[in-house]
């Protein structure tokens, strides 16, 4: 987000993530090292160990593992008391699976910083678990999409906008020298994106959300029309996508089959060869002696 430019300095004392380290950095050049810094793709991605007056600063992969694992337990424990009781209420089922395991699942996750291999690891855990609730098996070949919509139930990926929006109505509220207000409008001084870089932005998100991104600032400072607006958003996100993966659904069934030239050509002449063998010996069948 652009914001009016103002130079300041902040003396940060906790720091929660690994990835929060290059904000500690002493020199705009050491800075741009962290944070545009890319291996080569063939090179293992080492993560990094940092350790603060005794204690190891997270990872957010190890807290999306971490928090994959706990849902997982959670819904263990309910298996025989909920999911496998036939007298309650399909209904009731998913609303227990919200209230419980979604919430153990996307725990904190308004501060996550969280990448598409991230989220289609949550999302697939999502997808399979409502299918452990419903009685849905691989061999029934129903795809995602259909699941989100007989649950009626958001996918990952629009919880997590809809989790991070939510935050940012607490944080256009937050005092102008709070440190949190400060990384959200900041940006680097010298450092800039190189040409043909990846670059997300939040009023990216808003417009996937269906917000206007020049009004938005506005509209968050009334608490009911802002989660009112991102809940509908999120529902407008989740519909897009489905509509976009049936059509490439479709789209990949009415192709016609792929067929290798080289082979069909070599399967002709062999048909060709035959049938005029096949006359040859008929030829000589019917002119051969009669003995």
């Amino acid at each position: 987000m652009q914001a009016p430019k103002r130079l300041s300095t902040t003396i940060v004392h906790d720091l929660l993530f690994a990835d929060d380290y290059a904000l500690n950095t002493v020199t705009d050049m050491k800075r741009s090292m962290v944070v545009m810094r890319k291996p080569p793709p063939s090179v293992e991605y080492n993560a990094p160990r940092i350790n603060v007056n005794g204690a190891q600063l997270k990872i957010i992969d190890d807290e999306v593992a971490k928090r994959i694992s706990k849902a997982s337990q959670v819904f263990g424990r309910l298996q025989a008391s909920m999911w496998n009781r036939h007298c309650i209420h399909l209904n009731t089922k998913p609303k227990m699976y919200k209230a419980v395991v979604l919430t153990t699942l996307l725990y904190r996750a308004e501060t996550w910083t969280v990448y598409s291999i991230q989220a289609r690891k949550l999302n697939h855990f999502h997808l399979n678990y409502l299918r452990r609730i419903f009685k849905l098996r691989w061999q029934d070949r129903i795809p995602g999409t259909e699941v989100l919509e007989r649950t009626g139930i958001l996918s990952i990926h629009a919880m997590l906008r809809q989790v991070q929006l939510r935050w940012s109505d607490h944080l256009v509220k937050m005092d102008d020298e709070r440190l949190g207000k400060r990384l959200f409008y900041g940006d680097f001084i010298t450092c800039a994106h190189r040409q043909g870089d990846q670059k997300r932005r939040y009023k990216d998100t808003l417009k996937q959300m269906q917000i206007d991104p020049a009004t938005w600032e506005d509209l968050a400072q009334d608490r009911l029309a802002w989660r009112r607006s991102v809940k509908t958003g999120a529902a407008i996100y989740v519909a897009n996508r489905i509509t976009v993966a049936k059509a490439k659904r479709a789209a990949r069934k009415s192709q016609a089959p792929w067929i290798n030239t080289a082979n069909a050509h070599a399967i002709n002449a062999n048909s060709a060869r035959k049938s005029a063998w096949s006359d040859i010996f008929e030829l000589n069948a019917t002119t051969s002696p009669q003995y």
